[in-house]
């Protein structure tokens, strides 16, 4: 009797720690972050070192990312396709992963970029980072809905950044300095 209890308490305990929140973005971000790319051979940065990202409780984020040395910037919409795969720890840790895509303009192919999302964090407001692991990257894209372009590729993300790494290789990364609530956040509608 006494195993009984304490596989339902251990049961309990693993509810509290993996959850899924449907399409909603982890509670962590929700609202407005700073962002910074963090470049590579595969993915060189060409933003200002700091640029403003919203994520909305409805699955929908967005950005406006000036570009280094130019007048111009790259204004982007997102869209989370899939459910949100948590995991929180005692210690203020947390991660998530989901399946999502996004645009921006200017662009001049018109890509629809679906990918696997990984996010590990520290706390609410604290800081975080995104992994982006493209999946497909279909051109001439940008009057359908980000939603139906990438239902034609759509994969199961794994559990792990190992396995998408060796799936799809290195990823786009991002680094946030933290997040704080916007109620006056640019809106966009759900695709």
């Amino acid at each position: 009797m006494a195993s009984c209890a304490w596989h339902a308490a251990g049961l309990l305990l693993a509810s509290l720690f993996a959850t899924s929140a449907g399409d909603a973005p982890p509670a962590q971000i929700i609202g407005r972050c700073t962002a910074t790319c963090v470049g590579s051979a595969k993915w060189p940065c060409h933003y200002t070192p700091t640029y403003p990202v919203w994520f909305r409780p409805n699955g929908t984020f967005n950005w406006r990312a000036p570009i280094l040395n130019s007048s111009a910037v790259e204004v982007g919409q997102g869209y989370i396709l899939s459910e949100v795969a948590e995991q929180q720890w005692e210690n203020g840790t947390w991660a998530a992963h989901y399946y999502g895509g996004n645009r921006y303009e200017p662009d001049p192919r018109h890509v629809t970029h679906c990918a696997c999302y990984y996010l590990e964090g520290t706390g609410y407001g604290g800081p975080w980072r995104l992994y982006n692991y493209g999946v497909a990257d279909p051109a001439d894209t940008a009057g359908e809905p980000v939603s139906a372009v990438c239902a034609r590729s759509r994969v199961h993300c794994p559990a792990t950044q190992a396995e998408a790494a060796e799936r799809w290789g290195s990823p786009f990364v991002e680094s946030y300095l933290g997040c704080v609530p916007d109620p006056g956040a640019p809106e966009i509608l759900v695709q």
